[in-house]
């Protein structure tokens, strides 16, 4: 009977804890609310090519949103990832539990050397807790064509 009541008591020591730092309790297994908020910066490779990217995100509740920008490794080598990888976009996203699923689009009309040009990336990241966002993804460029080789790594910056 003591340990029901134990239980109660510190269950409840945590919460009225949380509520006093102006923080709620997140479920086992969830991300706090704001957790993908902030800087990520990585690399991520395609068809086209390999390409250095930015995310600038907020995240409010389940909701993702943010920037992207990503440039070529070497922009002046004459590939195709010199034009197709130097874009600017937003990032859109869910999350459900430790998995984002992501869309990244990058416009017409934006970017030189190829503003006739938009692009639509795809990804789920299976594991959002540990500050690196890593998965596979696909997509398509109005100019190039369909891609499903695609691979990135965010790191969150401090």
């Amino acid at each position: 009977m003591l340990k029901p009541i134990v239980a109660l008591v510190l269950g409840a020591f945590a919460a009225a804890l949380a509520l006093a730092c102006g923080t709620t309790p997140t479920a086992p297994g969830a991300v706090a609310q704001s957790a993908l908020s902030g800087t990520w910066t990585g690399s991520g490779s395609d068809s086209q090519g390999d390409e250095l990217m930015t995310w600038v995100l907020r995240q409010t509740e389940t909701s993702v949103t943010g920037s992207v920008v990503t440039q070529a490794l070497d922009p002046a080598d004459g590939s195709c990832a010199s034009c197709h990888k130097s874009k600017v976009g937003t990032l859109s996203g869910t999350v459900a539990g430790t998995v984002l699923m992501l869309r990244i689009y990058f416009p017409t009309g934006v970017d030189l050397p190829t503003p006739i040009c938009s692009v639509t990336m795809d990804a789920i990241v299976l594991d959002i807790t540990s500050g690196r966002l890593a998965s596979s993804y696909s997509g398509g460029d109005t100019c190039e064509g369909p891609f499903s080789d695609g691979v990135f790594a965010m790191n969150r910056q401090p």
